[in-house]
């Protein structure tokens, strides 16, 4: 019989961010293997699409967007996550998004980490402070409960076991990098137009938006060329110290905000872009800076947390405070052709390293690893009891 695993996929509901990427990715992937039976666990929205397989099952919860803030979150998972699991029963819950790992009492867990941004994250608010303490509290209890603790990148695991501790076993399974479909041909809004620099990604304050324009603004200084700016997102959502930069940039008729972007959009912005900018603080894996390297595109990240671990020798690493540098070392790879050409055969190199098929193998291991650990407690605890009502029938008839 193959193995029954229940993926959580509430992340699906709202933005969809690299979690909800690593969700689906894997997703597609068990979809190909006979060994498992795999049901999502989503939210109130619709099943989600993109699936290859529609034999995947997916089961609709009264989880809302408006229940992904921390308190609201916390208080679902411990009310009404138990109840799904054990009506659904399957052999391993998979906690897909940090945290959420219901009682161990239930069925064994695997739980992924991307990442323990929050516990550095600034609280400014009282109410910031309470979120925080609430974090605290799910990450602790999901990390005791789970049986088998995945990270996506070595820096991750190192920060996990410094802060929540090293008594358990914890194993790094890199999130993988596919080449994004793309059935379309190429958009008349992109052929033709001015070369541009892209970024991929959210707007938090840790993304440091503000040092991208800062980079770019030392760009416009240094070279009159008209390089633009592209950005996926808006311009709304900006984080306040991005926002008062953007502001302070005289010509932003070279910025262009992209909204939300699918594969498709991915796929052409990447082959079309000069080079992926991702001056990042703090990144858990840095998704766009792998598909960028697999689509040929030069990447510039900051070097800081996985970033040099991800990108390897596949990109230029820089200071993220350092505007001027970055500047020049993007002016270089873009009008060097040889420096160039050397950039993107090292980055498509680098990528082979990072595959969705491999890392869904490496949770199928998991997935039976503590399903086997917790069949074998399950009968060693059979037999516990077993013998202990056989002395106590024998004391009896003695």
């Amino acid at each position: 019989m193959p193995l029954h695993v229940l993926m959580d996929c509430r992340m699906l509901l709202g933005r969809f961010s690299g979690v909800a990427r690593f969700v689906m990715s894997l997703a597609n992937e068990f979809a190909r293997r006979d060994d498992l039976r795999v049901t999502m666990l989503c939210g109130n929205d619709p099943a989600p699409t993109g699936l290859l397989n529609s034999q995947i099952s997916t089961v609709t919860t009264d989880f809302r967007k408006a229940d992904r803030t921390p308190i609201r979150r916390l208080f679902w998972e411990k009310l009404r996550l138990p109840e799904i699991v054990r009506d659904i029963n399957p052999d391993v819950f998979h906690a897909t998004w940090n945290h959420g790992v219901p009682p161990a009492s239930i069925v064994p867990s695997v739980l992924t980490i991307h990442d323990l941004i929050p516990w550095r994250e600034r609280q400014d608010t009282a109410w910031e402070y309470v979120a925080y303490l609430v974090y605290h509290r799910s990450m602790r209890t999901s990390f005791r409960r789970a049986r088998e603790i995945v990270t996506v990148s070595n820096f991750v695991q190192s920060d996990v076991r410094a802060i929540l501790g090293g008594w358990k076993a914890i194993r790094t399974i890199h999130n993988g990098v596919g080449h994004l479909k793309d059935d379309s041909p190429k958009s008349s809004d992109q052929v033709g137009r001015r070369p541009f620099a892209l970024y991929v990604g959210g707007h938090e304050e840790r993304k440091n938006i503000a040092g991208t324009f800062a980079a770019m603004q030392s760009y416009w200084a240094t070279y009159p060329e008209p390089l633009e700016l592209w950005l996926t997102g808006d311009q709304d959502s900006l984080s306040p110290s991005a926002a008062r930069a953007f502001q302070q940039i005289r010509d932003r008729g070279l910025i262009r905000f992209l909204g939300n972007s699918n594969d498709e959009a991915l796929k052409q912005l990447y082959e079309s872009a000069r080079v992926l900018l991702m001056l990042s603080y703090d990144e858990g894996f840095g998704l766009p800076a792998a598909e960028a390297m697999a689509h040929g595109c030069p990447v510039i990240v900051s070097n800081r947390a996985s970033l040099p671990e991800i990108v390897g020798d596949g990109g230029i690493l820089v200071s993220p405070e350092k505007p001027k540098e970055v500047a020049t070392v993007m002016h270089s790879l873009i009008h060097d052709p040889q420096q160039r050409a050397r950039a993107i055969a090292h980055g498509l190199q680098r990528s082979k390293a990072f595959s969705w098929k491999d890392a869904a193998s490496a949770y199928v291991e998991a997935y039976h690893r503590v399903a086997a650990r917790h069949g074998a407690r399950h009968e060693n605890t059979t037999q516990t009891v077993a013998n202990f009502a056989s002395r106590r029938i024998h004391h009896s008839a003695s």
